[in-house]
């Protein structure tokens, strides 16, 4: 038996022209295909992003199994903290003696230069020769 025309032409088979979107030129894809490449395209990198992150949460130790130094404070961090505690104690302004500064702290430079670098925290009042007195920008 052989359908009704009206039957093929709105069979779901076969797509009808106006779901297709507009024709592109002879020879051509789909705009459809073109747009789907297109989001593609766009979502390709998002995706290796999401898939190194998984790999690098597998792969990673979980909290409780860390050693403590991975949770200790950056080197800059725990200077200033010293530093600002050691002027605290002394009401501001005073000395500042950072024991074994050189191995804890020094690829920060010297503590003079860390100071000095942190102007926005520490004034140096300079002394005789090489002696200086460190104070808190606060307490000025």
């Amino acid at each position: 038996r052989k359908r009704p025309a009206s039957a093929v032409a709105g069979d779901a088979a076969a797509p009808s022209p106006a779901s297709t979107g507009p024709r592109a030129p002879s020879g051509a894809p789909p705009t459809w295909m073109l747009q789907r490449a297109q989001a593609q395209a766009k979502a390709q990198p998002h995706a290796q992003q999401v898939q190194q992150a998984q790999a690098q949460a597998a792969s990673a130790e979980p909290a409780h199994k860390r050693s403590r130094t991975e949770f200790a404070l950056h080197p800059a961090v725990a200077a200033v903290q010293e530093i600002e505690s050691q002027l605290h104690r002394q009401g501001g302004v005073g000395k500042v003696w950072i024991d074994n500064w050189p191995e804890r702290f020094g690829k920060l430079g010297t503590c003079r230069a860390f100071l000095e670098s942190r102007s926005e925290r520490f004034v140096i009042i300079p002394g005789t020769g090489k002696s200086y007195t460190v104070a808190l920008k606060a307490s000025l």
